[in-house]
Order: C-alpha cells, then sequence, then structure tokens
C-alpha cells in the first residue's frame, strides 16, 4: 500500500481568534497576489496593448512570485506497495503498523497521505479507532482536480463552454471529467487571462479598481472576479 507519512508539528490555532485572526479565507499572501495581478492587468492592456498573449503574461507574472519554502523540512517516508489495497483489513492493519512503529510522541497525531480510494478506507479507520489519532490527508493531485472539475461545474451556467469552444476543445465531457489533467488546467489558465482582460479593461473605461467591485451593482462582474481571485 503506498503512502506518505509525514512528521509535522500541528498548526496552533490557539491564539487565532485571540488575534482576531481567521483560519480561513483570503490570506495577506493572497490579497498581494490579487494587487499584483491588478498591475500586471493593467500594465499589459496599457502599455503593450493587443502586441502580447497568455503565455507572455502568465511568464511575467511567474518571474514576481518569489519561489521558496517557508517551512521546516519534513522527513517523509515513502512506504512501498504491501498487500491487496483494495481490502479494508489490509489497509487497516496497516495503519496499525505505521501507528505503533512512527507514533505520536513528537507530533500528537499520525498524518497519512495517499490517494482517493485509500483516503475513504482511512476515514473507516478513523471512526473505528477513536483512541488512536490518525489524520487522512487525500493527495495534491485529488485535490487539484477536484478543484478543476468544481470550477467548470461553478461556471457552466455562465457561457464558460462557449469560451471553451473558442479554445478548440471538442469534447466537453472529457473535460469535465479532467481526464486529461493539463490539458484542463491550461484551458482554465486561458479562461482565467481572458477574465482577467475583460474585467481589468471594464474598470479601466470606468476609472475604477477591484476595490469598486464589491460596492458595484453588476453581479455578473462579482461573479466573474471571483473566479479570478
Amino acid at each position: 500500500m503506498p503512502m506518505q507519512l509525514q512528521h509535522c508539528n500541528p498548526i496552533d490555532t490557539s491564539n487565532s481568534h485571540k488575534n482576531n485572526q481567521s483560519i480561513f479565507g483570503i490570506s495577506a499572501f493572497t490579497n498581494s497576489l490579487l494587487s499584483l495581478y491588478e498591475k500586471m492587468f493593467q500594465k499589459f492592456l496599457t502599455t503593450y496593448i493587443n502586441d502580447w498573449d497568455a503565455d507572455s503574461f502568465l511568464e511575467k507574472i511567474a518571474q514576481k512570485i518569489p519561489i521558496k519554502c517557508n517551512v521546516l523540512h519534513l522527513n517523509i517516508i515513502i512506504l512501498k506497495p504491501g498487500n491487496n489495497p483494495n481490502c479494508n483489513e489490509n489497509i487497516h492493519n496497516a495503519c496499525d503498523l505505521y501507528y505503533e512503529d512512527v507514533g505520536i510522541v513528537n507530533t500528537g497525531c499520525l498524518d497519512i497521505a495517499c490517494d482517493e480510494a485509500i483516503f475513504h478506507q482511512l476515514i473507516l479507520y478513523k471512526e473505528k479507532n477513536d483512541d488512536k489519532i490518525v489524520r487522512p490527508l487525500l493527495g495534491q493531485w485529488h485535490t487539484s482536480r477536484d478543484m478543476c472539475i468544481t470550477l467548470i461545474n461553478i461556471f457552466s451556467g455562465y457561457s464558460i463552454a462557449n469560451m471553451v469552444a473558442k479554445l478548440s476543445v471538442q469534447f466537453l465531457d472529457k473535460l469535465e471529467k479532467v481526464v486529461d489533467y493539463q490539458a484542463t488546467c491550461r484551458v482554465l489558465k486561458l479562461i482565467w487571462v481572458a477574465v482577467g482582460i475583460v474585467i481589468f479593461k471594464y474598470l479601466y473605461n470606468k476609472n475604477q479598481t477591484v476595490n469598486d467591485i464589491e460596492s458595484n451593482n453588476n453581479n455578473i462582474l462579482k461573479v466573474w472576479y471571483h473566479y479570478l481571485c
């Protein structure tokens, strides 16, 4: 059963409410990125006019974002496949072994990252073993894929299919199911740039900024700005 065991300190949220900090929501880092996007869109629309494309825009944004790791190095153990992972008993027995071998003395819990099928089996294990502190984590590929599916479904009522057709996508059902993950991400990125162009052209013509969107009566503008965010 291929799994990853991650040793790290649990997030301390004990003082979050005392400091009036929200655990969930848009962070300062996200706000900084949105501000960067606004400046970049305005620069491209006013300086380069029509002499640019999505790739050049995304490349410029990538150059502005610092790439580094802000967390301590993790001790990650990649385990080799074991018994048949389709059997709940095998999965649960493996978890018992991990719990005994790794323990929770240093972290207070055992984090297990896995694919979607094993994730559901670990939920059953967690429910049956209240005495063991185990946190199942869905792998990044699955969460990214689910996010793509969610975005397509949410905006399917806002003519996203028409934009997809303009991008020469022939099989909408395959795009919605994210059969080809890279292709779906590529299409969503192109739509993201197109939406940004429309939004910031609109704001520029109205002599407004993104700060004016919330007080704007244009609900369609608000919806697509949420997509941009």
